[in-house]
């Protein structure tokens, strides 16, 4: 399966995000993320049926779709596209 997630930054710059997922692994953190390192999320996963955000340190998310969740932003499903704004240090 192949995700594409697009970013959309404070700056309003956008970057694509590809992933192929693992076929084994239950967690798929096969996500190869272009752009400013800054901008990035910690970490960008999903368990087949959730797509997981972890924001770094000081950074906060706005993900379309996604709630809170403990040290996540989660959107329910693995949708092909998914728009988020990053902000914070």
């Amino acid at each position: 399966m192949k995700h594409t997630l697009s970013i959309l930054t404070l700056a309003l710059a956008a970057v694509t995000l590809h992933a192929t997922a693992a076929g084994t692994d239950p967690l798929d953190f096969d996500y190869e993320i272009a752009g400013n390192v800054l901008e990035r999320p910690a970490l960008v996963f999903n368990d087949g049926s959730d797509t997981y955000f972890q924001p770094r340190a000081g950074q906060s998310l706005r993900v379309d779709g996604g709630h809170s969740q403990g040290p996540y932003v989660v959107v329910p499903g693995t949708p092909e596209a998914i728009r988020y704004s990053a902000g914070g240090s």
